[in-house]
């Protein structure tokens, strides 16, 4: 079967950031299935082009896009991605389309190729828009929510089959489509590409690590009023060292943080490639899962940066509410603090500094996990399942 798979932030282990579609191409392809990726590119260098990435046919889209940008330009973009993709999709060879959001304006040419062409597709959802967007306060204007919450539910009541990313967004799918003809298969832990931590740090000191984005979301602000707090408790970098992994819209603003209040104990790195990642996560002890305390985030988000902590056995420290929060306490894979108590995070933090053999026992736990309940081997069977449907 062609599958001609839209995913705007389409990434592999050579970038910094997440690898479903990377993984799911590379599954479908192995099924004998042929993959039309189409996404978006930044080197300025070349126009659109084709390419060829380990069998993954490759249409690149070149936009002058970062995620740093304010939210009204990267919705431009968003606009712009989706026409020239319309323009794909009615005139490329395939059988069925595989789109996935973010943003939500991917599902405008999987609709179009429905309606004009009669192309079945399946649509994955990572985030319920508008829903995350109005939550935080980024779509304000009710005639914008309701346009897109029309789109929304047309993305859905058109496709010929959902996949959700996490419980809340599978609870919000199902408000407009049959139960039958949704699933969730959550990001994976790829099991065999991260290898479970071996070396613990014995001295009286904690590393933790940040990888994702520095975005208007992620709350990052209040890892850093914990790392103060620590500080002003008399722990230095020589007990507690957080360190930050990415870029976003708030990256130079909480770099200016650090260095204008003087937080010794925190340090900002840029991305880099997963290939790179798995082996420095291994100099850590502890990885960070941060995000705004906003109930939509609770159950409607699958962050790819919790399922990479926990393939490489890494314990984690969540400071919100939500099905991550429920995975950590229900597994004993790490600290899960309640963000309506200032300082819980660094209580917290500083009961683990004397007993560094707990963090041995998270860890070990969180690759367990990583192993029974989200290997990429048993979230990819689903996929195969969801594919045969098309057969």
């Amino acid at each position: 079967m062609k599958i001609l798979y839209l995913h705007q932030y389409f990434q592999t282990p050579l970038d910094a950031g997440g690898t479903r579609s990377y993984v799911i191409a590379k599954h479908l392809i192995s099924l004998g299935h042929k993959v039309k990726m189409v996404y978006l590119t930044t080197d300025r260098a070349r126009k659109d082009y084709n390419d060829d990435y380990e069998g993954i046919k490759l249409i690149k889209l070149n936009f002058n896009y970062s995620n740093k940008q304010s939210f009204f330009k990267r919705a431009l973009v968003f606009i712009k991605f989706s026409l020239k993709t319309c323009s794909i999709v009615l005139k490329e060879d395939y059988d069925i389309i595989y789109a996935t959001s973010t943003p939500l304006t991917i599902g405008v040419p999987a609709l179009l190729a429905k309606l004009i062409r009669r192309k079945k597709y399946i649509f994955e959802v990572r985030d319920l828009w508008p829903e995350l967007p109005r939550a935080m306060g980024v779509v304000n204007n009710k005639f914008l929510y309701y346009i897109l919450k029309i789109l929304e539910i047309s993305c859905y009541k058109f496709s010929d089959f959902c996949i959700g990313l996490s419980p809340g967004i599978i609870e919000g799918i199902k408000k407009y489509v049959p139960s039958e003809k949704t699933v969730l298969i959550s990001n994976y832990s790829n099991i065999d590409f991260f290898k479970p931590k071996t070396n613990f740090n014995d001295k009286k000191k904690i590393k933790l690590i940040y990888a994702g984005a520095l975005g208007l979301a992620n709350g990052i602000d209040n890892i850093l009023n914990e790392a103060k707090r620590l500080l002003n408790l008399g722990y230095n970098i020589n007990s507690f060292q957080f360190d930050f992994y990415g870029t976003g819209i708030k990256q130079q603003h909480l770099i200016n943080r650090v260095k204008n209040e003087n937080l010794t104990n925190c340090k900002f790195y840029d991305p880099v490639p997963k290939l790179k990642l798995k082996k420095i996560f291994h100099d850590y002890d502890m990885g960070i899962m941060s995000l705004e305390n906003i109930k939509e985030f609770h159950y409607g988000t699958s962050p790819n940066k919790f399922f990479d902590y926990i393939s490489s056995g890494l314990p984690v420290i969540c400071n919100y509410d939500g099905w991550i929060k429920d995975l950590i306490e229900e597994y004993n894979i790490g600290i899960a603090t309640n963000p309506n108590v200032k300082d819980d995070f660094s209580k917290k933090l500083i009961s683990l500094l004397n007993n560094k053999k707990t963090i041995e026992t998270h860890s070990i736990n969180s690759r367990n996990l990583a192993e029974k309940e989200f290997s990429d081997k048993e979230q990819l069977k689903k996929i195969s399942k969801v594919i045969e449907i098309f057969n």
